[in-house]
């Protein structure tokens, strides 16, 4: 199976600007890794796989 590159690609930029623009936010608080990194990387691999599950990034089959 393949990710279909122009619905994933949409999808992967719209979650990057928006994790980057709260990585920026929050940058130089304390336990900055722990506080603020792991949990916005959680929150949007889940997003990411939430796009897949209800089928807006597309999945392709390779043959």
């Amino acid at each position: 199976m393949r990710i279909d590159k122009v619905s994933g690609g949409i999808a992967a930029l719209i979650i990057s600007s928006i994790a980057v623009t709260i990585l920026a936010m929050f940058y130089g608080s304390p336990n900055y890794w722990l506080k603020i990194v792991l949990p916005v990387v959680v929150v949007a691999e889940i997003g990411y796989f939430g796009l897949i599950k209800f089928g807006i990034v597309k999945i392709k089959a390779v043959e």
